[in-house]
C-alpha cells in the first residue's frame, strides 16, 4: 500500500525536475550552469562533447519541450486533462480539458502563422522561460515558482469543480475559456515583472 496517493501535484514536480539534489544536478554550482545555475544546455554544442556520459542530461523540463501533459481520470465525474505549455519549471498547469467540455479554449492554441501569438499562453511561457534563462535564473526561477503556487491551487479548485459539474459541454468550455484568459494575461504580466526586476545585471526592486 502506497504512504500517500499522488496528487496533480506531485506530479507536476516531476515534471519540473532538473535533477536538483543529486549528482546529476544541472544547477549544482558548474562551469556549465554558470553564475546564476541555469539548467540550460545547448544541445550539440562543443562543449557537451566534453561531458563524460557523452551527453548533457536530459530532465523532463528541458528548455525546447513543446507542452507537458498529464491525464487525470476518475471513477465517478469527468475526467481531466492538465496541461503546461512550453517547459514545465517556468509553466503553469492548468485544467484545459474535461471529458465534459466541447473544446479547448484559445489560449491554449497556436497560430503558426504569427512569428509570435500573443494570444497563446505558449508564448507567454516561452517569454518567462527565455528571460530567466538569460538574466539571474537562480533568482527569476523564485518569482516564476510564487506565480505557481499563486496559480495552480485556483487550477485544483477549478478542476474538482468541474470533475463533478452537472454543467453542459458549451457552460464547461466557457468556465475553462474564462480561466485560461485569466492565467494567460497573468504569464505575460510575470514575464514584464521579471524583465523590470532582472535588468542589466540588476535586481531593480520599486
Amino acid at each position: 500500500k502506497p504512504d500517500k496517493l499522488l496528487s496533480p501535484a506531485d506530479i507536476f514536480k516531476v515534471y519540473r525536475d532538473y535533477y536538483e539534489g543529486t549528482p546529476f544536478s544541472l544547477v549544482a554550482d558548474t562551469l556549465a550552469a554558470g553564475p546564476f545555475n541555469s539548467p540550460l544546455r545547448v544541445a550539440s554544442a562543443d562543449a557537451e562533447g566534453k561531458v563524460p556520459t557523452g551527453a548533457w542530461e536530459r530532465p523532463i523540463s528541458i528548455y525546447r519541450a513543446d507542452y507537458a501533459v498529464l491525464s487525470q481520470c476518475h471513477p465517478q465525474g469527468h475526467g481531466i486533462v492538465w496541461f503546461a505549455p512550453h517547459t514545465p519549471h517556468a509553466s503553469v498547469f492548468v485544467p484545459i480539458w474535461t471529458s465534459g467540455a466541447a473544446e479547448v479554449a484559445k489560449p491554449y492554441t497556436i497560430n503558426r502563422k504569427l512569428a509570435v501569438d500573443r494570444s497563446s499562453l505558449f508564448w507567454a511561457v516561452s517569454a518567462v522561460s527565455n528571460w530567466a534563462f538569460g538574466s539571474m535564473f537562480s533568482k527569476a526561477i523564485l518569482d516564476v515558482r510564487a506565480a505557481q503556487a499563486a496559480w495552480e491551487p485556483r487550477s485544483e479548485a477549478l478542476a474538482t469543480e468541474l470533475q463533478a459539474s452537472p454543467k453542459s459541454p458549451a457552460e464547461q468550455s466557457e468556465r475553462l475559456a474564462r480561466f485560461g484568459a485569466d492565467v494567460h494575461a497573468a504569464w505575460w504580466e510575470l514575464f514584464w515583472s521579471l524583465m523590470g526586476k532582472y535588468n542589466d545585471g540588476y535586481v531593480v526592486t520599486h
